[in-house]
């Protein structure tokens, strides 16, 4: 689990850092928030794309293929999954673990937290 200031530190280390919410809201054309967009540096894997139409998760090198798209292997030192309140975030966190990255957690707080607070960030 990480805060948003915890997040905040990590702002340009070799954190990915990684929304799960749809393209529009990542893109800032929605918001649950009062300001749009997402945390600098973040990359968009969108919740939806993480499940078979069944509903159930994909398989782990399904996984593994997605996530590498957007440059996470295994040399990466640290995932921090983010959504709007934390919810889907924790589904992306179970993919990434079932996809092998133990080394990843959830940003608790989310785009609620950080997209509502002026003293962070947005892109």
């Amino acid at each position: 689990m990480r805060t948003g200031d915890q997040v905040m530190a990590a702002l340009g280390a070799p954190v990915k850092l990684v929304d799960v919410r749809s393209p529009q809201e990542f893109s800032g054309e929605q918001s649950r928030a009062r300001r749009f967009g997402h945390i600098p540096g973040a990359v968009n894997v969108p919740r939806a794309s993480l499940v078979a139409p069944d509903g159930t998760l994909l398989p782990p090198e399904l996984l593994r293929e997605k996530f590498a798209q957007v440059g996470i292997d295994g040399s990466t030192p640290e995932i921090v999954t983010y959504c709007n309140a934390g919810v889907s975030a924790s589904l992306g966190l179970l993919a990434l673990r079932v996809a092998g990255f133990a080394n990843s957690a959830v940003y608790d707080g989310s785009w609620k937290d950080w997209g509502n607070d002026d003293r962070r960030p947005i892109a």
